[in-house]
């Protein structure tokens, strides 16, 4: 079923300040006050699928949001279908859950917009709000990271599949039930940016969260996890914790200071700083400072134009590029490396 959803969210900004000082010191750096209720319109294009038996009854039901690549990223709605749990309905396998697929139209997810999604869906269908989950892969793996750090307290579990999360956003989450998936050959979301963040959830006092790293995948590490319905098992079984404990917990400066990444990790390298306020910028030395931050560069690596080829040079995927055809040539060819598709 495709759905359409529009909302108005309002936000609320502030930057703390004397009002009385206007105007009084000229010449001067003066602290100043503004408070405004600003209304924005957000609209999503999604996939929702109803369990078998929805229909009959006032039962509540489980709730799976799930969160697509890069790759399918626009405004062509059969394209959520390529992985993940839509793959799998589209194959016609039966979840005994509500399964929402929204698609967004340009690279990173935006979290009040999520958020604005979620409130409609559970508004117009018998959802167990207890029982909401969030899974994402690769760029939709930072968008669960993201999502669950923005409101912790509004989901029972979350499994981010190659995706880079914020070290710094453990102590809010950490009270979460965790998943984390991962291939230890990953060329574009490296092992590292994983170990990082399962290394902060434990340190902040989590207690069931876990990384399991597929040793030998690339970046397609959601087949395999998608594809075990032991997950789904495992999903299903978890709860939402009524008040977690940290929800107003603050990350201060010392904390983010501290909040380096493991030995080998380079951002630019692992190709993690890429999206919008919605993700997470890292640099090569502090993670989470640069947060929130707008970055159009590319993983700073040798890029020269070659020969197109069927992998990472199709049609669509140099249309994202705004037409150029960026490759990494190789020794023997001057053809792209299919492992630099930076667009899945």
């Amino acid at each position: 079923m495709h759905g359409h959803f529009l909302a108005w969210a309002v936000l609320l900004g502030c930057a703390a300040a004397p009002v009385a000082a206007r105007d009084k010191e000229p010449e001067k750096l003066v602290p100043k006050k503004f408070e405004r209720e600003v209304k924005i319109k957000v609209e999503m294009d999604y996939l929702l699928y109803l369990p078998k038996g929805y229909e009959k009854g006032d039962k509540d039901w489980p709730l799976v949001l799930f969160l697509h690549g890069g790759g399918e990223t626009g405004t062509d709605l059969e394209k959520v279908k390529i992985h993940g749990p839509p793959k799998l309905v589209a194959a016609g396998k039966e979840f005994p859950f509500i399964l929402v697929s929204p698609q967004t139209r340009r690279f990173g997810w935006d979290p009040d917009t999520l958020h604005a999604l979620l409130d409609e869906i559970t508004t117009k269908h018998k959802v167990d709000k207890d029982r909401i989950y969030v899974t994402g892969m690769s760029m939709g793996g930072m968008g669960t990271w993201a999502l669950a750090a923005s409101r912790p307290d509004r989901f029972a579990a979350i499994v981010p599949i190659c995706g880079g999360g914020n070290p710094t956003d453990a102590k809010k989450i950490k009270d979460l039930p965790i998943r984390i998936f991962q291939g230890g050959k990953d060329p574009i979301v490296r092992l590292q940016t994983a170990e990082a963040m399962i290394k902060a959830l434990k340190d902040a006092g989590a207690v069931d969260a876990e990384l399991k790293v597929y040793p030998e995948a690339g970046h397609d590490s959601w087949t395999e996890t998608y594809e075990d319905q032991k997950l789904f098992e495992w999903l299903l079984k978890q709860k939402r914790v009524a008040k977690p404990a940290g929800r107003d917990e603050k990350v201060s400066a010392k904390d983010e200071r501290l909040a380096a990444p493991p030995k080998g990790f380079d951002a630019k390298r692992d190709g993690i700083e890429r999206g919008k306020a919605e993700t997470v910028e890292y640099d090569s030395t502090t993670v989470g400072i640069k947060r929130n931050a707008w970055s159009t560069r590319r993983p700073a690596i040798p890029r020269t134009r070659s020969t197109p080829c069927s992998t990472c040079c199709t049609a669509s995927a140099i249309s994202k590029r705004g037409g150029r055809n960026w490759a990494r040539p190789t020794s023997s060819s001057t053809t792209c490396s299919p492992t630099r598709n930076w667009f899945r």
